[in-house]
């Protein structure tokens, strides 16, 4: 195995309660904004160096009825916008957390 650099470490990772500004933990994150239904705006503190990153975004849901899919909307340097969708395209709150991870240069 090779050694590890910066780039291949997370720049970010969030734990977010669900319909909430609360972060539950969390790296190199200032802020949670509860920005629409299904919708949040995660706010980095150490910017990435441009908004060419990778966002992974898992909605937590606990529904056996409902196929939620976690996306992203826009990424800044400073910050990206996650969205919890349904089946049917409208937006969902996750019923348990937000989570998210980001990989790139900082």
């Amino acid at each position: 195995m090779g050694a590890f650099k910066g780039d291949d470490l997370a720049g970010c990772w969030v734990c977010g309660t669900r319909n909430s500004t609360t972060i539950k933990a969390s790296f190199n994150v200032t802020s949670l904004g509860d920005t629409a239904t299904g919708q949040q705006t995660v706010t980095i503190t150490t910017d990435f160096a441009s908004a060419n990153y990778a966002v992974l975004v898992t909605p937590g849901d606990s529904s056996t009825t409902l196929v939620a899919s976690g996306t992203v909307s826009s990424k800044a340097a400073g910050s990206y916008v996650m969205n919890s969708v349904v089946e049917a395209g409208s937006g969902l709150d996750p019923s348990l957390d937000w989570n998210s991870v980001a990989f790139g240069v900082q």
